[in-house]
């Protein structure tokens, strides 16, 4: 593919230089150059990639994309925002697979990964075989690897969307972390539905204020103020900033915005979509009642997960199952059957003389957040 067809249409863009240079790898950094290679100069929180462009024709870049002109003999396209350039280009390069894919994104402080891992398993009840991007593991046509990052880079993510449709997975459930947002790492995806579980303060080392990080969030469902197209919205309306976002995705996102609470949490009046209710907590597993109004659905499930923060968990991959059209017995049978979650709370082995659970988080729990009882 040429220089030409892969900047098509980028925003405030042009070409400087021959346009029918032909493209034969992708790189962002000037160690991973190969002969034929277009090459972004991503500016960094370290390093400008604008620096290495030598290095990089060096390796045998034939193009750039850079967000300024550099006195370098070589085709370069300018851009505004090269991260998001580097997205949208990667996903023209691998052949769009996210249009082949029924892609599920999470998003927000707790609850991702068991988040993400119970509604993978809710994808594998209905037959479409699901990939997964975490923060702890990576399963991608079937084989788990080890997570890097919660979200991969742009680059890596094109070619792992790749890698899962030529190896015959039928959908994907990926960790957003706002990090990943910021650095307009999801450019170029295309999202079926997505997931917002909760808001707390974290990773202010990284974002300057908590509304800075609060609007890394927001801009998933909202990026350049317009709504994800084709998207679902699925929001916790128990959370503050859930019901400030649900606020903010109204308007655009109209009847595919779907709004869920636990019972007890506080919506400040509002109606949710989904709710769960009757909530019976134990040492080893959760139950309660999902009713969603909308569709006429009073369903009892149970997942293998104790605590009151895994059923809003349960909660939000049920409401996004069923937002993706899923039927209620297929959400009851993938909640039911979902294996332990690598990097969120797992049972201990059955020899342990009590009941106990293991965890990865490093963020504290409140006690009542385990065994709250629901609202009378």
């Amino acid at each position: 593919m040429n220089v030409a067809a892969l900047a098509a249409g980028l925003d405030r863009s042009r070409i400087d230089g021959d346009p029918d240079v032909e493209i034969g790898a992708l790189a962002c950094d000037a160690r991973d150059v190969t002969p034929g290679s277009l090459f972004f100069c991503i500016p960094g929180l370290k390093a400008d990639g604008h620096d290495f462009a030598p290095q990089a024709l060096a390796a045998g870049a034939v193009a750039l994309v850079c967000e300024r002109t550099l006195p370098l003999p070589v085709t370069q396209v300018l851009v505004p925002r090269a991260r998001q350039a580097m997205g949208l280009i990667a996903a023209r390069f691998f052949g769009e697979p996210t249009r082949e894919l029924r892609v599920a994104a999470v998003t927000g402080t707790n609850g991702k990964t068991t988040t993400a891992h119970l509604l993978s398993a809710i994808l594998a009840a209905a037959g479409l075989r699901p990939a997964l991007l975490g923060t702890v593991v990576n399963r991608v046509a079937g084989v788990e690897r080890d997570a890097k990052l919660t979200t991969p880079d742009s680059l890596e993510l094109q070619r792992l969307f790749r890698e899962m449709v030529e190896g015959g997975d039928l959908s994907c459930v990926m960790e957003a972390s706002s990090h990943a947002l910021a650095l307009e790492r999801t450019a170029g995806i295309t999202f079926e539905s997505l997931i917002f579980t909760n808001l707390s303060r974290d990773h202010l080392d990284f974002h300057p204020s908590f509304e800075a990080y609060f609007a890394a969030k927001r801009s998933l469902f909202l990026p350049g103020e317009r709504r994800r197209p084709g998207a679902t919205a699925v929001i916790n309306e128990g959370d503050e900033y859930g019901r400030r976002l649900a606020a903010d995705c109204r308007a655009a996102y109209e009847h595919d915005l779907w709004t869920f609470a636990v019972e007890g949490d506080d919506t400040e009046g509002r109606e949710v979509d989904c709710r769960a209710l009757e909530l019976d907590l134990s040492a080893d597993h959760s139950a309660f009642t999902l009713e969603a109004p909308r569709l006429g659905v009073r369903q009892p499930l149970q997942i293998g997960l104790p605590a009151r923060f895994n059923v809003a968990n349960a909660l939000a991959a049920a409401t996004a199952a069923l937002a993706m059209s899923l039927a209620p017995e297929v959400v009851r049978d993938g909640l039911a059957g979902a294996p332990g979650c690598r990097g969120g709370s797992n049972r201990c082995p059955p020899a342990s003389r009590s009941p106990c659970w293991s965890t990865t988080r490093t963020r504290p729990i409140p006690w009542p957040t385990f065994w709250r009882p629901c609202a009378p």
